[in-house]
């Protein structure tokens, strides 16, 4: 899954972006910009009356806000991922 920022209508309030190469416009809500003190960005759309959050940054603090239960695996795999590319001397955002 590829979601892609492509283009902001600012007077109507909507977004574009990407999947897998197709357009599509969501409304988008709220925004919540990055600052030092949350480690993230966080923006809020609306979809088919569904509410959506998208947010992005610091691993360590992205990973402390997912359910550790129900995404045991996947955080174990993403958690391995990042130590690889950190050994690599990469810098990592999820």
């Amino acid at each position: 899954m590829k979601y892609e920022f492509y283009d902001r209508d600012e007077a109507n309030g909507m977004i574009l972006l990407r999947y897998n190469n197709v357009e599509i416009m969501f409304k988008q809500l709220m925004e919540i910009e990055f600052n030092s003190d949350r480690k993230r960005h966080t923006v809020f759309i609306e979809d088919n009356n569904n509410v959506i959050i998208y947010m992005k940054g610091a691993d360590n603090i992205i990973i402390d806000r997912l359910s550790k239960e129900e995404n045991y695996d996947i955080i174990n795999n993403y958690k391995l991922i990042l130590e690889k590319w950190s050994n690599y001397g990469l810098r990592t955002l999820v």
